[in-house]
């Protein structure tokens, strides 16, 4: 009898054909994912789930992996708000420093102090509240969401961190704005002070980078063991169903040999397998219940007791903080040392919490472990009573079977079903390292994509500096120190812009393994399949080729879905970086801008400084009196002075076309070698072409060629722009030689003129070279006016229509009347 009895079931194993096995297994199918660590259902993108706020309300969830992966999301925001708020922070004491010490040497009087700061605090604790707002949308305890809200969350939450941090580089320029507009400080002053406080905040956000990824290592490190913790208290769950399970078909399989030997009927076996079942499934559903019940409460305490403390230790930090700015604002500490002191003391402070949460972790994971250990220990002997009942009771009474040979029946069925728990549990410690390996998997893959974004930051921003560099080259007229400024404020913007990038990125990353979720809990069910065969071979050779190309088959599907994934998240990450560049040209224009109207109006300050002495008013007043200036005269000096300009303006036009002559014919011997150089390198390649190569040698030649090929546009636009450096400084040259003798001539044409009328101009002649000493290279107005000059175009007509009016002029016949003389000298000079 002992003999026959069939060996009670795995899990996954194929039924047999008996007539009680509906009744063996309350369990699901083993298509349906009844591993020890499967979900308890596989989400799609519709489906919902409840969004807990710690990782430890994860442990009761029933998709654990989806909340433990919102609640990492969470956290990042989290972070990120914890490192904008010490960036505001650091910034407004950089400004309270600065205005200080202008405060005590009187630059600034304290209404415009107090009207900067204030106004200053008002927009970042506008963008605070922004914020807020947008962490509070992933903490609602209550809510049930699935992945496309929170994809949709994630989407939104990035353009507004983009559109902050746009809103904080504006904030600094209204600093600016105030200075110069309501305290009347020097431009270079102001500019020296922004440029000091940019410098000092683009070191700290690079700061901040390296801290926030330090902290995205730690929180993906939480997460990690978290799936492995939750998993393994979630294993003893299914042990205990499983148990039960392997109780109930020893149970079955015991009375389906007693029925074949007429102890009992087939009604009274039926009835008594379907009452058996019902007892063991609720008995599990019990279990299970109570377990969930139990860890809610348990969880609940020691997350009451954690935030007890957590709040007592943050209250701490607090008053840590405002020690150390009182500090800063009373003894007026360097800005720099301020920034160091103040990150230092922020880090060691989440260094604090951060080991309170490693202590809060253990001790609840602890706390879990023993508890469902506890309840599975008392669940076993639950239900080895109810087996030795059914032995000692059931049996006996519904058979002919003594007490003795039920009992000894007993002890051969406890001992099959010892062995049997036995490979149960060696088959639920294999799925665990299983499903540590691919945790290892997972890690491995976080690491680099990171190192692949971190390689992405450094092209970006070494094409970004490139492209800075050629602007400002471009930009002709300015000064170095607008150079500095415009370079130093956009490195500000960019190195903000990729700080908030790289949160998105670690978001996307999160994001991807929520998608992938479903395939990875799929795959996660055929290795454990597969893993089970090497405890107890279940299947033919047939049957595990079939499993093995299956499982095959979805590993590779998964891959090549999480790289579909990868790209289209990739692709979306392009975009908001394109969104994030147009913020910084747009910042970059407003200022150049701004820089240029700053020169402009210099350029036109210093001409207007230039024109207001009267000499020539003056000396033409005097040549009006003058009873020795002479119509003839006049237009004699006037005919020399017009021949003098012409001779000057043709020999500048002659030496302008020789240059561009010249640089048109280099040019194009340029482009000559150039291509002679292109082609002689292509058919070395060609015959390189037909040689052997190793794959390693031929890789490394493809790289190379997509090097250079990348380079040339680079190469020749660095080129031409040096060409036409050069070009336009050598133009400039000209042009300011042609402006010192066109100078020079009207300097010796006034000189004249008035010698003819018998004066002494020292102080014309002082003024005169004086001014040519202060502003060698600005070109008088009058000059330009006269000789004709429109947009670096030169013309003769306007000249020549003057000579014409002079002449007009002095050829009228009214000597007689010695007004009218003046007046028409006065006209014609």
């Amino acid at each position: 009898m002992y003999e026959a009895l069939k060996q009670a079931a795995l899990p996954n194993q194929m039924p047999d054909d008996s007539s009680s096995s509906s009744m063996r297994s309350f369990a699901q199918d083993d298509e349906s994912g009844s591993g020890p660590l499967a979900e308890c259902s596989s989400l799609t993108q519709n489906e919902k789930f409840q969004s807990v706020t710690s990782y430890s309300e994860a442990l009761t969830s029933t998709s654990c992996r989806m909340s433990l992966s919102n609640v990492t999301l969470q956290y990042l925001r989290l972070l990120d708000a914890d490192l904008r708020q010490e960036k505001y922070t650091v910034y407004i004491q950089l400004l309270k420093l600065h205005l200080n010490d202008w405060l005590s040497k009187k630059k600034i009087n304290e209404e415009v102090y107090r009207v900067i700061i204030s106004s200053q605090e008002k927009c970042l604790e506008d963008l605070k509240k922004q914020c807020k707002h947008d962490v509070s949308d992933t903490t609602n305890t209550s809510a049930y969401c699935n992945i496309m809200e929170i994809e949709k969350s994630e989407d939104e939450y990035v353009k507004q961190s983009l559109k902050n941090v746009n809103d904080f580089l504006h904030s600094l320029d209204n600093v600016r704005h105030c200075l110069l507009n309501k305290a009347q400080l020097p431009y270079n002053e102001v500019v020296n002070m922004v440029l000091a406080v940019s410098e000092l905040m683009t070191w700290m956000d690079t700061i901040l980078q390296d801290c926030q990824l330090f902290w995205a290592k730690v929180l993906q490190e939480r997460l990690i063991h978290w799936k492995q913790q939750t998993k393994t208290i979630q294993s003893f769950q299914w042990l205990a169903e499983q148990e039960s399970q392997c109780k109930l078909n020893a149970i079955c399989d015991t009375m389906e040999y007693l029925t074949k030997h007429g102890q009992f009927r087939m009604e009274e076996k039926e009835v008594l397998s379907a009452e058996l079942h019902k007892i063991f499934q609720d008995k599990t559903i019990f279990y299970s219940n109570e377990c969930m019940r139990q860890a809610k409460d348990l969880i609940k305490k020691l997350k009451k007791q954690y935030v007890e403390r957590a709040s007592e230790t943050k209250q701490i930090q607090g008053d840590e903080r405002m020690v150390l700015l009182d500090k800063v604002n009373r003894q007026r500490m360097d800005a720099g040392a301020f920034l160091k002191d103040y990150h230092d003391l922020l880090e060691k402070q989440r260094k604090t919490i951060s080991d309170l949460d490693d202590e809060e972790d253990s001790r609840i994971t602890e706390s879990i472990g023993e508890l469902w250990k506890n309840l599975y220990s008392a669940f076993s002997q639950t239900i080895e009573d109810l087996t030795k009942d059914i032995y000692h009771q059931i049996l006996p009474k519904r058979t002919t079977l003594s007490l003795n040979e039920c009992e000894h029946l007993r002890q051969q069925v406890k001992q099959s079903h010892l062995t049997n728990l036995e490979k149960i549990d060696n088959y639920r410690r294999q799925c665990l390292k299983l499903y540590q390996d691919s945790l290892v998997h997972e890690k491995q893959m976080w690491i680099e994509e990171q190192v692949l974004f971190a390689n992405m930051q450094a092209h970006l921003i070494e094409r970004e500096e490139k492209t800075i560099e050629r602007m400002i080259l471009r930009l002709c007229g300015i000064t170095d120190q607008a150079k500095e400024y415009l370079v130093k404020e956009y490195r500000l913007g960019l190195q903000a812009m990729l700080r908030q990038l790289g949160v998105r990125h670690l978001g996307l990353a999160t994001l991807t393994d929520m998608r992938m979720s479903r395939k990875k809990s799929k795959l996660q069910d055929l290795k454990e399949k597969h893993s089970l065969d090497g405890i107890m071979p279940l299947w033919d050779t047939r049957k595990l080729q079939n499993e093995e190309f299956r499982f095959l088959k979805e590993e590779k599907q998964l891959e090549n879905e999480t790289q579909q994934v990868l790209s289209a998240f990739h692709v979306q990450l392009v975009t908001e970086l394109q969104i994030a560049q147009q913020y910084l040209q747009s910042r970059l224009k407003d200022i150049a801008g701004q820089a240029l109207i700053h020169h402009a109006r210099m350029e036109a300050a210093k001409i207007s400084y230039e024109s207001k002495d009267d000499v020539k008013d003056k000396l033409a007043d005097a040549v009006e009196e003058s009873v020795y200036v002479t119509r003839d005269g006049v237009c004699t000096l006037v005919q020399i002075y017009y021949q003098q300009v012409k001779e000057i303006v043709e020999a500048y036009e002659q030496d302008k076309s020789k240059h561009e002559k010249t640089e048109k014919e280099m040019n194009e011997c340029s482009q000559l070698m150039e291509s002679k150089r292109m082609t002689e390198h292509l058919e070395k390649e060609i015959l390189n072409m037909g040689k052997q190569l190793s794959n390693c040698d031929l890789f490394q030649r493809i790289l190379l060629q997509q090097k250079m090929m990348i380079a040339v546009p680079d190469l020749y636009q660095c080129a031409r722009l040096t060409s036409l450096q050069e070009s336009t400084l050598s133009l400039r040259q000209k042009e300011a030689h042609l402006i010192n003798k066109l100078k020079e001539a009207e300097r010796v044409f006034q000189t004249r003129l008035a010698a003819l009328a018998r004066l002494t101009i020292p102080d014309f002649q002082e003024s005169a070279l004086s001014n040519r000493q202060e502003g060698r290279n600005i070109t008088p107005l009058n000059s330009f006016e006269t000789l004709g000059f429109r947009d670096g175009g030169i013309t003769h007509k306007p000249l020549k229509g003057q000579m014409a009016h002079r002449h007009d002029q002095l050829n009228k016949p009214t000597l007689n009347n010695s007004h009218h003389t003046r007046t028409t000298r006065k006209k014609s000079l």
